[in-house]
């Protein structure tokens, strides 16, 4: 029998079963033997490495950054939530510097005063609140028959003192008019009592 594999045995054989043997025990001496140390800083590509076998954890903070990419464009907003729970009552707050109480407003009154229509100027005019009622608003405005007035402006609303009357008064601008106007003030009066 030993006879046998000698006369098959030939030359051709030979050499490659030693060329079979060299590929076979060359890789598994690499995997075993060639190690991260044998390695040349970034020699190795995306190529050399096995798609899925790197983790974040093998990454560098600028590769991870690199791979995070930009901040993108901020979203349009959304739907409006919905209202939340009402919260607890807060405590009350001091008392402020009123006159120690609420106040009724009753027996509201408008009461006009207006000059005479001419193109005079200035003009002054005070409407008074009947006995008993306070001033609680006023207003002015320059009446002008059915033209319109541009030259004329109001100067000064003034409630008095006691807030029992309020006056107005209006003045032609440098460019004076020729046009008629009057001067109207009005004073909203009122029973107030606390």
């Amino acid at each position: 029998m030993h006879f046998k594999i000698r006369s098959h045995l030939t030359f051709a054989k030979v050499i490659s079963f030693t060329a079979l043997f060299v590929a076979l025990g060359g890789t598994s001496y690499a995997a075993v033997k060639i190690t991260g140390a044998d390695v040349k800083n970034e020699s190795l590509t995306g190529a050399d490495v096995r798609d899925g076998s790197l983790t974040k954890a093998d990454l560098s903070a600028t590769a991870e950054e690199a791979r995070r990419g930009r901040r993108g464009r901020r979203g349009r907003r959304g739907a409006q939530g919905e209202q939340g729970a009402q919260g607890i009552q807060g405590t009350t707050g001091p008392a402020g510097p009123g006159v120690g109480g609420p106040v009724s407003i009753s027996g509201l009154q408008r009461v006009t005063a207006s000059t005479d229509s001419n193109s005079g100027s200035p003009k002054s005019v005070t409407a008074t609140c009947p006995a008993g009622k306070k001033l609680v608003g006023d207003g002015a405005r320059i009446v002008a028959g059915g033209a319109t007035v541009r030259r004329v402006a109001i100067s000064r609303i003034e409630p008095n003192s006691a807030l029992s009357a309020v006056t107005a008064q209006a003045y032609e601008g440098v460019h004076t008019t020729a046009a008629n106007w009057r001067l109207r003030v009005y004073a909203i009066c009122a029973n107030a009592t606390t």
